[in-house]
């Protein structure tokens, strides 16, 4: 089952040397931080992972193969940063870049689960400081 029911989906991974790892609901938003940081220069991917069992470890594996460092988005605890951990292999920092939401309105993601929220901790998670 491990080889056969792994899926996931990469964006710009190739050459990224910070890729973003997140799943659900908010890899489209992350696909569009990736899109805004790569417009500004930034070399930025996006693995997300459509299992979390089987955890495509592989995969993950190959899509930072050329990252210095990874970040993980999630809102939660952080219940899929150590299945990120294992499949890079201490190779690279991995870093959270998520949290648990606050927000007690709709459907409870507040300002977490926005564009401008996530590409602002990306920023800062790379030490890359914009100047408005």
């Amino acid at each position: 089952m491990a080889r056969v029911e792994q899926r996931w989906e990469s964006n710009s991974c190739e050459d990224a040397d910070t890729v973003i790892v997140s799943f659900g609901t908010s890899g489209p938003f992350v696909d569009q931080v990736v899109e805004d940081l790569r417009a500004d220069g930034l070399r930025v991917g996006a693995f997300r992972p459509i299992t979390l069992w089987p955890f495509p470890e592989a995969a993950l594996a190959e899509a930072t193969a050329a990252a210095s460092r990874v970040l993980v988005f999630e809102v939660n605890a952080g219940q899929m940063i150590d299945d990120v951990r294992l499949s890079v292999g201490g190779r690279v920092p991995v870093a959270p870049v998520g949290r648990v939401s606050i927000d007690f309105s709709g459907m409870r993601q507040g300002e977490i689960l926005t564009v401008p929220w996530i590409r602002d901790r990306v920023r800062k998670a790379i030490g890359e400081v914009r100047v408005s």
